[in-house]
């Protein structure tokens, strides 16, 4: 069964990647990437973006209803289209036109970490802890709340789900959403094997060859740190995208209500539906910002437990080895605009309850257009 210990388990879900062209195509036993097949998915994945959009803008429906919103709404609804729109185009083009060298050093790095904590071969005895069991609860559940978002609106504006599916960003949500469960799988796996590192320092305490067993876990913290500079160059942008697009979301989502609601036009499947994606949004983005602090407390914990060990033995080289693993201790950035630890969470609620009020005091001074 799929375990984070061991970075196999990626090899799994990796072709299911391919497919939206998130994860470039592969080879991991030769480690290579087939560039020219990618660059030419890529093509074919961002003519059809382009293709969709033109569709989108001259779509009939979707025009009259955007009349229908106010000033706030449609600004949020442009500018949550043009961020997914970038978030997904980047996405492909990262795979497939950048970064091809910087893929192989995220698949080496791993590689090496299994090969020094010796986690290859690993199993997951609980079924809650396997990785493909969790992969595809998320998947079903991820999939239950597309239809039921389709089922509602395709009601509320008296077209048919395939139409509704055309004229929204569903399809953008959906792969935004395999963005971040792409991510999610990354960054456990990560703070696993700080885990890992951490609980071998505790094991070494009473080991007579401690010294020389302390220089290779070091050695490990190093390449766990590359690994995280190597997740920041390749992921960087999307989470900064993600970050506002998480942002805009609660803003949209208690807006849109709102602004009905105020028309006389109040929908309870609507407001269910504005809801159950605002708590989505809400909870992935959390999740994944409580995951990468706690990786980074894990990555400090090592730091700690080797000052540790150098009180306790007080032996120079334990401290050289410290200052030479302290020097590895990397952050989770959002392109460098800010480091991604907790308080980002506050930060973006605080922003989003602003940029709300703002909106509905612009409601209250503009009426709808009949």
């Amino acid at each position: 069964m799929s375990t984070f210990s061991d970075i196999t388990f990626m090899r799994t879900v990796w072709k299911f990647f391919n497919i939206f062209l998130i994860t470039p195509f592969y080879n991991f036993n030769e480690n290579t990437i087939h560039s020219k097949l990618c660059k030419l998915y890529a093509t074919f994945l961002i003519a059809l973006k382009l293709v969709w959009i033109v569709a989108l803008f001259k779509n009939e429906n979707l025009s009259e209803m955007v009349k229908q919103f106010l000033f706030t709404q449609k600004f949020t609804f442009v500018a949550g289209l043009a961020t997914l729109s970038v978030l997904n185009l980047l996405s492909v083009i990262k795979s497939s036109f950048l970064d091809i060298n910087t893929w192989k050093m995220l698949v080496k790095s791993f590689d090496a970490i299994d090969s020094k904590l010796q986690t290859g071969g690993k199993v997951e005895t609980s079924i809650c802890k396997n990785f493909c069991f969790g992969f595809i609860t998320k998947q079903l559940i991820f999939m239950i709340f597309v239809t039921y978002q389709l089922y509602c609106w395709s009601s509320f504006l008296k077209i048919s789900v395939l139409q509704s599916l055309w004229a929204s960003p569903t399809c953008d949500l959906m792969y935004e959403f395999q963005i971040f469960t792409f991510l999610m799988s990354l960054l456990q796996s990560i703070k696993r094997r700080y885990v890992l590192l951490n609980e071998k320092v505790e094991a070494i305490k009473t080991s007579p060859k401690m010294r020389h067993e302390l220089q290779k876990l070091a050695q490990v913290y190093r390449i766990l740190g590359e690994t995280i500079e190597t997740w920041n160059k390749l992921f960087g942008y999307q989470i900064l995208l993600i970050t506002f697009q998480s942002g805009l979301n609660v803003v949209s989502c208690i807006n849109f209500p709102l602004g009905v609601l105020d028309r006389g036009n109040f929908d309870i499947e609507i407001a269910l539906c504005n809801g159950i994606f605002l708590l989505l949004t809400l909870s992935c983005f959390i999740w994944m910002v409580m995951v990468i602090d706690s990786t980074t407390r894990e990555a400090e914990t090592f730091i700690t437990l080797c000052y540790k060990l150098q009180e306790n033995n007080e032996i120079d080289a334990f401290g050289k080895i410290t200052i030479y693993a302290q020097h590895f201790t990397r952050n989770f950035t959002a392109v460098g605009f800010f480091r991604i630890r907790k308080n980002i969470i506050f930060s973006i609620i605080g922003n989003a309850a602003t940029y709300l009020i703002i909106a509905i005091q612009f409601n209250e001074r503009q009426p709808y257009h009949s």
